[in-house]
């Protein structure tokens, strides 16, 4: 039977019923499942709200807090306290380092800005009224209560990112988003608290890192090799863009079983973590360099040589 014949005899044959493998309760629930356009535009949408308010806060978060509307300015001043130059540090280093997601689910639209060295989700509802958006509420999470409970080492960056990028998917099918804040945050000053608490761990070993001479001597070598394009063992850095690789700054440092690892982060390109690591903990040597994409969830090529 030629194509043509064949197509023209299945057209005739009966549609098969519904409960021929299918409820209408089944089709009705895989429809809202699938991803429609307008939930993908709108999606994309969101991600670019919630960017922009990131971006906002790492420009500069007091006049960025004095320009929001009432509303808004009272969920993100209530979310984040930052009351304190300490408090306005650790809420700048975060938005920095942060990288966005975004998710709607049902009409319901939640996004979430999550650090990946501090593990620590802010999970963001919004209400769009009139082709606007507005944050209607807000709060600081530590990763690890969205989840299974389980504590990440610090030092798998990517490991923590991918549990966390599944937790997130997770909680926007699985629970209704107005909920999310009551059921999975739980109380929220002691959220609050405990997150603040990482953030302001991981900001306080940048303070020891420049407290000692010969560190920090070696740091601004190091971030001085990065502006440029030309010396051995750049190929990890040129994985960004020119502009991300002269802002980008420390997020964190760690002493580790090999020496000492520094992350740094470029505001303008977030899922991109620079790791540099000086073996031994010995400054007077070249430290080995990757490109961490977290946004890809594996590791550059490593180099050895930038820097020193």
């Amino acid at each position: 039977m030629n194509r043509f014949l064949f197509w023209t005899a299945l057209a005739m044959l009966p549609a098969p019923a519904l409960s021929s493998g299918f409820t209408a309760e089944e089709m009705a629930k895989a429809a809202r499942e699938t991803p429609q356009d307008e939930q993908i535009k709108a999606a994309r949408t969101l991600f670019a709200e919630t960017e922009t308010l990131r971006a906002a806060f790492v420009i500069n978060p007091t006049r960025t807090l004095a320009a929001l509307s009432d509303t808004e300015r009272e969920v993100l001043l209530r979310a984040a306290e930052p009351s304190t130059e300490r408090r306005m540090l650790a809420l700048h280093w975060f938005m920095r380092g942060g990288i966005s997601k975004a998710s709607i689910i049902d009409g319901a639209m939640l996004s979430g800005i999550y650090h990946p060295v501090a593990q620590v989700w802010m999970l963001i509802r919004w209400d769009r009224r009139n082709e606007g958006w507005r944050v209607v509420d807000a709060a600081f999470v530590a990763a690890k209560t969205l989840g299974d409970g389980s504590e990440i080492e610090p030092t798998s960056i990517v490991d923590s990112y991918r549990q966390a990028t599944t937790d997130f998917t997770r909680i926007t099918q699985e629970l209704s988003i107005p909920t999310i804040f009551a059921s999975r945050i739980g109380d929220r000053s002691a959220a609050q608290g405990a997150s603040f608490d990482r953030i302001e761990t991981a900001v306080a070993t940048l303070g020891r890192l420049y407290g000692e001479a010969p560190q920090a001597k070696a740091l601004t070598r190091f971030k001085a090799t990065l502006e440029r394009t030309e010396g051995e063992g750049m190929s990890a850095v040129l994985t960004l863009p020119s502009q991300a690789r002269k802002s980008l700054a420390p997020v964190a440092a760690m002493r580790t079983a090999r020496g000492v690892t520094v992350w740094l982060s470029s505001p303008l390109a977030p899922a991109t973590l620079i790791t540099a690591d000086w073996q031994n903990g010995d400054f007077g040597m070249r430290p080995e360099v990757r490109a961490v994409a977290l946004d890809r969830l594996v590791d550059a090529r490593a180099t050895k040589g930038v820097g020193q």
